[in-house]
């Protein structure tokens, strides 16, 4: 059942599609030129909106722009201003690859178990934090066992990943709740790198004063790292990767090596 982030405003159309993955279909289109004609595969991806009469003339417009300004994806637009449909279809596996709505409906989805809980990715820093603490006698250690958890998140925890990436760069249509959730996420981690620093800190030379601002520069760098190496740097536009391109890219010996560039940093900083 694939399952949908309802943060009550419509996210553009490049960031929703970052998180597409293997569930779209194929299409071949064609283009011609001096160098003859080209041909492309292109993933299809539905894209069923709520909106009708002018405001779904519109969309067809962006939609048709968007579709002109790339070809990596063919994305075909069907009004559906009938809510139950949607949620119907979602819930029986048969629904649109994204889909729009407004925060008054995330109840609804969540209540047909079609939402995604951000709770859940707050637990499982919660679960990855208490591992870590148990299975580490050492910052060596806690750093080994952090970068090897990178290494074998699983298809949905890299899934949850790349949704909370792309979530973190629409911070200004969030609703309230959902960016209390995101801050929540990010003080979880910085306070998670102080309790190892604090638990540590006769093996480290980081004076006590300065524990909280090293936690935060050492979470930054892991955070920033790891956004940028979901982004697609060959797209003309700011785009994520998919999900299977994600998949390949954790899944890689190059992500081993910068993983442990970013072990051998933060020794610096904290050594």
């Amino acid at each position: 059942m694939r399952k949908f982030l309802s943060l009550g405003l419509r996210f553009s159309m490049a960031a929703m599609l970052a998180a597409c993955g293997t569930n779209a279909t194929q299409t071949t289109s064609s283009s011609s030129g001096s160098e003859g004609t080209k041909q492309t595969q292109r993933e299809v991806v539905n894209f069923w909106f709520l909106w009708g009469g002018e405001e779904a003339k519109l969309i067809e417009q962006i939609i048709a722009e968007y579709n002109k300004s790339q070809d990596k994806y063919e994305v075909v637009g069907t009004s559906t201003p009938d809510q139950k449909v949607i949620i119907t279809s979602i819930s029986g596996g048969q629904g649109p690859d994204i889909t729009d709505d407004f925060g008054g409906s995330v109840p609804k989805y969540a209540n047909e178990n079609i939402a995604q809980n951000l709770d859940e990715y707050i637990k499982n820093i919660t679960i990855f934090k208490n591992n870590l603490l148990e299975n580490s006698k050492n910052i060596d250690e806690c750093l080994d066992y952090y970068i090897n958890s990178l290494l074998n998140l699983t298809d949905d925890e890299l899934k949850l990943e790349l949704v909370i990436t792309n979530l973190k760069r629409n911070y200004e249509v969030f609703n309230e709740e959902n960016f209390k959730k995101l801050k929540i996420i990010a003080c979880t981690m910085i306070d998670f790198i102080k309790e190892v620093l604090n638990k540590y800190k006769k093996d480290i030379n980081i004076d006590e004063k300065d524990i909280e601002k090293c936690s935060k520069m050492i979470f930054s760098i892991a955070e920033v790292f790891l956004i940028m190496e979901n982004v697609d740097f060959n797209s003309d536009r700011f785009t994520f990767k998919t999900l299977d391109e994600v998949k390949k890219m954790y899944r890689s010996d190059d992500m081993k090596e910068h993983l442990e560039f970013i072990k051998k940093s933060i020794k610096k900083i904290i050594y």
